[in-house]
Formats: C-alpha cells, sequence, structure tokens
C-alpha cells in the first residue's frame, strides 16, 4: 500500500539526514533494496511495525560498518581543536556556536574516497557501494 512508501521515506529519510549532516554523506536506495526493505519490514500480521528497525539496520548501522571499514588513514590534530575548545569554555575566547559545531563535525567526519554511498540488493544480500 501507499502508506507503507510513505512510512518508508520517513524512516529512511531520517537516516539520511543523519549521514547528510554528521558526515557529509549522500545515503542512496536502489529501487531494488528498496523493495526489499520494505518487504522485510513489513507484514499483513503486523503491519509496517518492524519497518523502522530494519531501516535502522540496513540503511544505518550497516552502513556506518561500511564506513568504518572505509575510513582513509589520516593524521588528526586534536590538540589545536582541543586548545581552542578549552579557551572558550574557560571564558578566554569569545565564540560562535555555529563555528564550534562547524570545527568539531569537520574533525570527527570520516575520511573516505566517495561522497555518496548505494545501498542495493543481490539476491538476498544487502550490498554497499560507495559512489564518487
Amino acid at each position: 500500500p501507499e502508506s507503507i512508501n510513505r512510512i518508508f521515506d520517513l524512516e529512511f529519510g531520517k537516516v539520511a539526514v543523519r549521514f547528510r549532516e554528521m558526515q557529509g554523506l549522500e545515503v542512496l536506495v536502489t529501487p531494488a533494496a528498496r523493495s526489499a526493505l520494505i518487504s522485510r519490514g513489513y507484514s499483513y500480521q503486523f503491519g509496517a511495525r518492524h519497518l523502522t528497525s530494519v531501516v535502522d539496520r540496513y540503511c544505518n548501522v550497516e552502513v556506518a560498518r561500511k564506513l568504518l571499514r572505509d575510513e582513509q588513514p589520516h593524521r588528526r590534530i586534536h590538540s589545536e581543536l582541543l586548545t581552542w575548545l578549552r579557551e572558550i569554555r574557560s571564558g578566554e575566547r569569545a565564540f560562535n556556536v555555529a563555528e564550534v559545531r562547524g570545527r568539531v563535525m569537520d574533525e570527527t567526519r570520516a575520511r573516505l574516497p566517495y561522497g555518496r554511498i548505494e545501498v542495493d540488493v543481490e539476491g538476498e544480500e544487502f550490498i554497499y557501494r560507495g559512489l564518487r
């Protein structure tokens, strides 16, 4: 039913927004994966009750695992950021909340060789492709 598609869009949208905001990553779902996710999350007996957990598992948890596997090694220099944050906290430095959030997000964001990730399905297995 159409209501299932709307529920899927809502739940997947939450995950996609979180990855976009936190990692600067666009998460896409192929039509085949969308259909498989809805099939796993919907039943006539329980409706869409399990759709949220299915979307979370395959579009949030598994995507996060792929990011951890694919993150490129890089040398993070935390000391400069930590000094800056300590100065703000002690009142030695004026600050802008958006600037603080931006600098912290940039420092903690995964360094990946791609900017988009596609969730697809082959047979019974979900697969995850990094796309440039």
